[in-house]
């Protein structure tokens, strides 16, 4: 599953190819340049064993500064000192992010301990991944409301920090085996909500109903 982001991005080309608009390749390489130095420091000048006590929120916390806070520092990093224009920087969004952490997920898995266990492998990447896409809607709506210079504009920026704390909290579920049910109601959840603020549900049906008269 640590090929789920480079298949992920490989998709987002061809969608955005089929779409016509262009993908910025100057930002691609950013995205991976500036995920392997992030590995790079972590691994040659960090050497903080994570968090094994028994607080929920301190190990969510722990899980959050290794993957939510660089998605938040580098995403602020980029719109504030990218030369593009407001709406291309907000735009590249995914370009950036989905290359970052193709190599940064790497790093992080491999750094565990082995043996890997199923929820880092194979879940932990999917709510990663989710996160992504749904931050990449609320961009949307915050675009709108730095466009209107709108009083929302604050309020939306803190929710979107408070999305990268739920991948976190529902790992925090998983670590200290609070509920098998309840984590995977959780996992699911996530990933619904996720499909459908990402997913044109509009655009799926027109095509499929045009496909369907065209076969008729």
């Amino acid at each position: 599953m640590i090929l789920l982001f480079p298949v992920s991005f490989f998709f987002y080309v061809r969608s955005r190819k089929n779409a016509g608009e262009t993908v910025n390749w100057t930002v691609v390489l950013f995205g991976l340049f500036t995920g392997a130095l992030v590995s790079g420091f972590k691994a040659f000048f960090m050497f903080s064993s994570p968090y094994n006590g028994s607080c929920f929120l301190w190990y969510a916390l722990d899980v959050w500064l290794s993957f939510g806070f660089p998605l938040i520092a580098f995403m602020i990093f980029f719109y504030l000192f990218s030369s593009d224009d407001t709406q291309t920087r907000f735009n590249s969004y995914l370009s950036f992010v989905i290359p970052f952490f193709t190599v940064y997920f790497i790093y992080e898995t491999l750094a565990m301990d082995k043996p890997y266990p199923f929820f880092i492998l194979f879940v932990r990447p999917v709510l990663y991944l989710c996160m992504i896409l749904g931050i990449r809607k609320s961009l949307e709506i915050l675009y709108r409301y730095v466009k209107q210079s709108s009083k929302k504009t604050l309020r939306d920026a803190c929710l979107i920090v408070a999305e990268t704390f739920i991948p976190a909290l529902i790992e925090s579920v998983w670590y200290y085996k609070i509920s098998l049910i309840l984590l995977t109601v959780l996992v699911l959840a996530y990933a619904a909500v996720s499909l459908v603020r990402t997913v044109n549900i509009r655009q799926i049906k027109d095509e499929f109903l045009s496909s369907v008269q065209q076969v008729l």
